[in-house]
């Protein structure tokens, strides 16, 4: 049977077990015949690791205060410019071919990226976590987690097939720990709309007798 690989492939999964081995390898150098200063090499490689892992969390967290501050401005003056727009259409001067050549003519669909909401659904599955959700209209949805009392999400993953699953981490097995989910759509790599609502699950870790 193949084993599964020691190194993990999940970013927050790689940091955790980054952080295990550097606080470790010292304590075995001696039966591996390490010296002190491929001991120290190693740690260096896992504080590189780390740190590259939480500068992207940094980076992520200031996105989403970006996309919040551009979704307000969008909603903001959007509304002032439809209402113009709304006064143009209403002048003497207006004609069909103004509209298509402005694209102020709206089309049969119902899908409105600015006012998009996703709707998730949480529920456990054994050891594993799924989120359910209907695309419909986006690409794909940008999932956010945090254990609950943390101060900031995290981006979980980008998922565009439900339900999307994935194994959380814990910090004592057995223990149940809080979380909580939100959404955004995404459409060309872009978040739009507005985020889910958020979801609070509490998760239990199954452990085998």
């Amino acid at each position: 049977m193949r084993k599964k690989p020691f190194f993990p492939m999940l970013a927050t999964d790689l940091a955790v077990w980054a952080y295990n081995y550097k606080n470790k390898i010292g304590s075995f150098a001696s039966s591996l015949g390490m010296t002190p200063e491929e001991v120290a090499a190693e740690i260096a490689i896992c504080n590189k690791i780390i740190d590259a892992i939480n500068d992207v969390f940094t980076a992520k967290a200031s996105l989403k205060s970006t996309v919040k501050t551009r979704n307000s401005i969008i909603a903001t003056e959007g509304f002032d410019l439809r209402k113009i727009i709304k006064r143009h259409k209403s002048s003497a001067g207006y004609t069909d071919a103004i509209g298509f050549a402005l694209g102020i003519i709206g089309s049969d669909s119902e899908f409105n990226p600015s006012t998009y909401q996703p709707v998730i659904k949480v529920e456990p599955f054994g050891n594993l976590i799924t989120i359910r959700f209907a695309k419909k209209g986006v690409d794909s949805i940008n999932i956010y987690q945090r254990k609950k009392g943390d101060d900031s999400f995290r981006l979980l993953a980008r998922a565009t097939k439900s339900p999307f699953k994935y194994q959380p981490t814990f910090d004592a097995a057995g223990t149940p720990v809080h979380f909580e989910f939100f959404a955004f759509g995404v459409i060309k790599d872009e978040e739009i709309g507005l985020p889910s609502n958020l979801v609070s699950f509490l998760f239990s870790q199954q452990i085998e007798d």
